[in-house]
């Protein structure tokens, strides 16, 4: 189902067909949804990807969207569509210097940067969006009728066959060759740049923007995280985030 929708919106990339990714290939805006799909390409074709800079490309988009809507959203969804080659298929491009490969179902791989559980009205956020993207957070967030909880996790791609794999962001760094490609990791403990002096922000790493958050949020709204070790969860009590 996944690669005919794809196929639909979007066309097979060729040598003579460039296609600008992410695209967005699906959407839905009304009162009571709001969808975005984008379609990020193959890790095969594409050269030099960093997920960051498809998240800030995705963020392009959406943003200006959430802004105009009126009202409360009741679901929200934004997902990024990856296709990547088995190990297999590398090897037998590389030796028969073959240009494309047979797309199968475990080559679909997602990424959900944020994604909203409707049973429980739990919004779940990827940590990399703590970097610089704690307005649209806070804006999201506070649009979501009657949300709960948001709930910070490091989510790598999955669905595809790299969601079994070990380390994934391995496996697209050294056989895909993507070097900039990275899965966040909360950080609270120390600064980002070791060399860290600034008037803006007290900290330097990701505690900044979770105090932005929980600043700007209605205060009933609980902030969890899926995976803390027990000296980060001191230091996020210490500062009232959970």
């Amino acid at each position: 189902m996944v690669k005919l929708m794809r196929k639909i919106f979007v066309k097979k990339l060729s040598k003579k067909h460039i296609i600008k990714f992410p695209k967005l290939y699906e959407k839905i805006t009304n009162s009571k949804e709001m969808l975005f799909r984008f379609d990020c390409g193959s890790l095969w074709h594409r050269k030099n990807v960093s997920r960051w800079d498809d998240i800030d490309k995705c963020l392009k988009v959406i943003e200006p969207k959430i802004k105009k809507h009126k009202g409360k959203i009741k679901n929200f969804t934004w997902a990024m569509l990856y296709e990547i080659p088995f190990l297999e298929q590398i090897q037998q491009m590389k030796k028969f210097n073959l240009y494309d490969y047979e797309v199968e179902d475990q080559n679909l791989h997602y990424l959900d940067p944020i994604w909203h559980r409707k049973k429980e009205n739990c919004l779940y956020i990827a940590e990399d969006l703590l970097v610089a993207d704690d307005d649209f957070i806070s804006l999201l967030v506070n649009k979501i009728d009657g949300l709960k909880k948001i709930c910070f996790w490091s989510q790598p791609v999955g669905v595809g066959f790299l969601e079994t794999n070990e380390c994934p962001m391995e496996f697209i760094q050294n056989h895909l060759k993507h070097k900039n490609w990275w899965d966040a990791m909360l950080n609270i403990k120390e600064p980002y740049d070791k060399n860290f002096k600034s008037s803006d922000s007290e900290f330097g790493n990701d505690l900044d923007s979770l105090l932005y958050i929980k600043k700007n949020i209605h205060p009933k709204i609980k902030i969890d995280f899926a995976y803390i070790d027990k000296d980060e969860k001191k230091i996020l009590k210490k500062h009232g985030i959970i």
